[in-house]
């Protein structure tokens, strides 16, 4: 049965599908290195902390001081990649050497961010590419890391059985097998890759979250972008009626409604999204979604009366709208609400937002992440038609009006990566920078 067994007020919790926490500005320091060592952790089903670390570096040092014919090379070796932790550039699974463990580092949200990246992937494990252009020494250091650096079974427990936008993780899942065929860009675009899918799934979810009723999710929701050279005005009403301001107002409603779905079930086998668990309630837990309203007002200390609720719907509506009021202003808990929502939006959004003069906040696309964001689009095949090349963003969550169409245009001439059969539009080719 997908409804608690006990349902009773607690405390408020959206971890399952949301990274950020309304408890304090220290739970939301994210150390986006220590993220990639999480992810790579994940990725590949091995798990390092600084000391294993360091029992790595003596074990390569005895390696290595076996196989050369003068040990003081040994120095060498040990401060071009050990020193600086240079050697996680070596190969995607030796990410795990990014950041450190020092006394005050706190990787809770490190690992909330992961968490949440691993329902997108579900239980997708891969295996480090082997095919890595390496030199004698990296390829050594890499051999004894295999040896010492065995996969295990992930230790990430309570995952969610169904990502809350499958679209999104579909997409994610192809970007990722792609980037790490391409490992020397991998190493250098991880960050930029992870920092943009979880703005892009923030932006998503923000938009998504009050659709429960409609199921599933098919596609993703439309959501505009300019260029970081372009101008932006209110004239432009694309950007301003389906942009940054929707995707703020969204934001309002996600850690409500997360927590709310979150409350209403066990916790194992794994949370369902609203849209996955909403199908499955039946009449007979009616009366029991209406004694849990009745408990959660009477913990919030918020009117409500449950005379008129005659049906499931209502009984979510009802909940839901509770767990919003408990936020609202002058509420004992609207300080925590407004933490989540300024959180939020400076921790994932801020990266990509922007004031536009009257346009107001505006989402921009950098040149850095529009050659990612072009490299993933176009993949394996090398080039696209631009047409092809707008459906395959809009696939990743951006969308860009006619403006910013020809302004990246524009960009990819400058670029020196289009290619042009004739003065048709559809004639337009652009091309993989990697």
């Amino acid at each position: 049965m997908p409804l608690a067994q006990n349902l009773e007020p607690q405390i408020n919790s959206a971890a399952t599908y949301f990274p950020i926490s309304a408890r304090s500005d220290k739970s939301n320091e994210f150390d986006w290195e220590i993220v990639n060592r999480f992810f790579v952790s994940e990725l590949f089903s091995i798990s390092a902390n600084d000391k294993k670390l360091a029992q790595f570096q003596l074990r390569c040092r005895e390696h290595f001081i076996n196989k050369l014919s003068d040990p003081a090379m040994w120095d060498v070796v040990e401060k071009i990649y050990f020193s600086k932790y240079s050697i996680k550039n070596i190969a995607p699974e030796m990410q795990i050497f990014s950041g450190s463990w020092s006394e005050d580092a706190n990787p809770a949200p490190a690992n909330r961010i992961v968490n949440v990246l691993m329902t997108l992937l579900d239980t997708l494990h891969l295996k480090p590419p082997a095919d890595a252009k390496l030199n004698f020494i990296e390829k050594e250091i890499r051999t004894a890391f295999q040896a010492e650096f065995k996969p295990e079974k992930s230790a990430i427990k309570g995952q969610a059985l169904l990502p809350y936008l499958p679209p999104l993780a579909e997409v994610f899942r192809a970007d990722l097998h792609y980037l790490l065929s391409k490992q020397h860009y991998f190493l250098a675009h991880l960050s930029h890759l992870l920092r943009f899918y979880v703005f892009i799934y923030t932006c998503q979810i923000a938009l998504s979250i009050n659709s429960w009723k409609d199921g599933e999710p098919q596609k993703l929701k439309d959501c505009y972008f300019i260029l970081d050279n372009e101008k932006a005005s209110k004239e432009r009403s694309m950007l301003r009626e389906r942009g940054c301001k929707q995707v703020e107002k969204g934001i309002e409603s996600l850690f409500p409604v997360l927590a709310m779905n979150e409350s209403l079930q066990e916790k194992e086998p794994g949370i369902l999204p609203l849209w996955a668990l909403y199908p499955e309630l039946t009449d007979d837990v009616l009366s029991r979604l209406v004694k849990y309203a009745v408990a959660f007002a009477a913990d919030r200390d918020l009117n409500f009366d449950p005379a008129n609720i005659t049906t499931v719907d209502e009984a979510i509506l009802a909940l839901l709208d509770l767990s919003k009021r408990q936020f609202n202003k002058g509420e004992t808990r609207s300080a925590a609400g407004n933490k989540f929502i300024n959180f939020t939006k400076s921790a994932l959004c801020s990266n990509f937002t922007r004031t536009r003069g009257s346009a107001g906040k505006v989402f921009v696309i950098d040149q850095e992440y529009l050659l990612l964001l072009t490299n993933l689009a176009i993949g394996e095949q090398g080039k696209l038609r631009l047409h092809e090349l707008i459906i395959e963003f809009q696939m990743r969550g951006v969308f860009f009006d006619r403006e910013s169409q020809t302004a990246l245009v524009e960009f990819y001439e400058r670029l020196g990566n289009v290619e042009r059969l004739s003065d048709s539009g559809d004639a337009v080719y652009v091309k993989a920078t990697i």
